[in-house]
């Protein structure tokens, strides 16, 4: 694995285990989205120093090093999708995880993948209440049952590697979508950066604030 594979996937290693990094593909994938916020923004920095107000937005990194804020009104799916981006890295529980990427998925993703849906019913649902008889078909081939239990192995072994690929799925629909307006999105400069809204107001005795420019 290449240096600049490692460096995309370290913020997406916490999501999943090493002992299940190998055999659910993980260790090959390629990141495109490497950073994203789960912040709401309105300022960021000015070139020439003190900053300017913003309509309210997103905020991510992709993997050549660019720098995006998303204007949450005029791009609600994209900008919704890297606010969840934001909130999956800081999650800790398990089923949330793959319910708020599966949120993310949502976003950008009309055609959903059966699997990936099928998983979300059964982490969000009791197995009882599940009538699609294509979404239990699903589970059954899966687990071989209704029930998701990531106490046992063979379970927790099959979610790592679907969530893996709706990982991969996600990341590369999400680049896309920044991609196809690019030219309409805010990019960053450096020194340029977002900044969050103490940041502008300071913090007495500590943190001087941040003087705003006219746009």
């Amino acid at each position: 694995m290449e240096c600049g594979t490692k460096c995309n996937s370290k913020k997406y290693e916490r999501l999943v285990p090493e002992r299940f990094r190998k055999q659910s593909g993980f260790n090959s994938l390629h990141f495109k989205v490497v950073d994203a916020s789960h912040y709401q923004y309105q300022f960021i920095r000015h070139l020439k120093g003190g900053a300017i107000k913003i309509p309210l937005s997103a905020y991510c990194k992709i993997d050549d090093g660019r720098m995006f804020i998303i204007d949450i009104i005029r791009y609600p799916e994209i900008a919704e999708a890297i606010i969840l981006l934001g909130q999956l890295m800081s999650t800790n529980e398990r089923a949330q995880r793959y319910n708020i990427l599966f949120k993310i998925y949502e976003c950008i993703e009309q055609n959903k993948e059966l699997e990936f849906s099928a998983i979300r019913h059964a982490l969000s649902h009791a197995s009882s209440k599940l009538s699609r008889p294509r979404t239990i078909d699903i589970l059954n081939k899966l687990f071989g049952t209704t029930r998701i239990d990531l106490n046992i192995r063979s379970h927790e072994r099959v979610f790592y590697s679907q969530m893996v690929k709706l990982l991969n799925e996600t990341d590369k629909k999400l680049y896309n979508a920044i991609l196809k307006k690019e030219r309409s999105l805010i990019q960053l400069i450096p020194p340029q950066s977002v900044l969050q809204d103490w940041q502008i107001d300071g913090v007495p005795g500590l943190i001087n604030p941040i003087p705003l420019r006219t746009p």
